[in-house]
């Protein structure tokens, strides 16, 4: 019983961080964002270091299982 309870947390632990780096992913692209919006557009044409940089296609993605499943103690 009490290892169905440990693993039933890390399973959550797993969850949490998943969403954790998903969201701070999500912040970054919005800083990008908001910078190359802040930037004049003939100055972006001509910085190579403003183009987007690519993410990782999982963080993007929602975590298997239902967000509602985490269980709170």
């Amino acid at each position: 019983m009490l290892k169905a309870q440990l693993d039933k947390k890390d399973d959550q632990l797993e969850k949490m961080q998943k969403l954790l780096d998903q969201s701070q992913q999500l912040q970054l692209m919005t800083e990008q964002k908001l910078k190359r919006l802040a930037t004049p557009e003939d100055k972006r044409e001509n910085d190579s270091s403003s183009k987007e940089e690519p993410i990782h296609e999982e963080a993007t993605k929602t975590p298997r299982g239902d967000k509602d499943n985490l269980v709170s103690d």
